[in-house]
């Protein structure tokens, strides 16, 4: 079944794309993560902001940012040139909505709108199944070694891939490329996002089935825990968030995603032990 998750991208058509992606470098705060002649994407939050080559317009769309601080990224835009387009009105019930236009004739949106939050995981509650999948093993180092070796692109490329994108923060990125070479969002644990860590302790993220599985763009999650024990430590992998409604369905994939992470992550912890020399 089709079903629409949400903004992913926003773009803008710019009739000079370096001073347009200089001017967004200040105004974010961030560096272009993608910058060449035909196109800059920004990572805003988990989404994408772009820029493209052509004539800018007003019309049309327009795409709302969300940000507890409307009136600072107001005063910004207009400190860097910026011009005010509809001003920061207070519409009730504590939602602020404003646009600016940039230097290079485009409206940008800003909203607060303590109502609402982009769901990071499918399951929802009252319908999370009692199913979940655990593994542990044991390994010759201390908790903090061991965290540090899911935890950071180096520690990951020592015993899984060197292909990784991870942002260690909450809402950071924890990409796994399994298949590199494919072309975004087939590469493996693409747009998968850090939900919580404790250092030496825990680390938690969400995850996703391949895509071969309907279930693909709907995430799960995944908790490991890290415990020194006689002379080094214990580690746990929990996987979490099945829907109920999806894995009584027969017709949908939910089953087979959860058989498919009962092989592959005792896979994967398999080939964490056997990093140590372990069989």
């Amino acid at each position: 079944m089709m079903s629409l998750r949400g903004l992913r991208t926003a773009q803008f058509r710019v009739e000079d794309i370096s001073a347009a992606r200089d001017w967004y470098v200040e105004f974010l705060g961030v560096d272009a993560y993608y910058d060449e002649p035909y196109y800059v994407g920004f990572e805003v939050a988990g989404y994408e902001f772009g820029l493209l080559p052509g004539s800018p317009s007003t019309d049309g769309a327009l795409f709302l940012w969300g940000t507890e601080d409307p009136e600072g990224y107001m005063a910004r835009a207009l400190e860097l040139g910026a011009a005010e387009g509809m001003e920061l009105t207070d519409t009730g019930d504590g939602v602020v909505v404003g646009t600016f236009i940039d230097p290079f004739g485009n409206e940008f949106g800003l909203i607060r709108n303590p109502h609402f939050a982009a769901p990071l995981t499918h399951a929802e509650a009252g319908d999370i199944s009692s199913s979940r999948i655990e593994y542990s093993v044991h390994v010759p180092v201390s908790a903090q070694e061991a965290w540090e070796l899911w935890a950071t692109a180096d520690g990951v490329a020592k015993w899984w891939t060197p292909h990784t994108r991870i942002d260690l923060r909450p809402g950071g990125h924890y990409e796994i490329f399994f298949n590199p070479e494919e072309r975004p969002g087939d590469k493996g644990g693409d747009w998968c996002r850090v939900l919580s860590f404790l250092p030496g302790k825990m680390l938690s993220f969400t995850w996703n089935a391949p895509p071969s599985l309907k279930t693909r763009p709907d995430q799960t999650w995944v908790v490991l825990l890290f415990e020194d024990d006689d002379g080094g430590c214990d580690v746990t992998l929990d996987h979490y968030g099945w829907p109920e409604s999806g894995l009584t369905k027969p017709e949908s994939d939910w089953p087979a995603t959860l058989e498919y992470f009962e092989t592959a992550w005792r896979y994967v912890m398999d080939l964490f032990e056997g990093h140590f020399g372990s069989p």
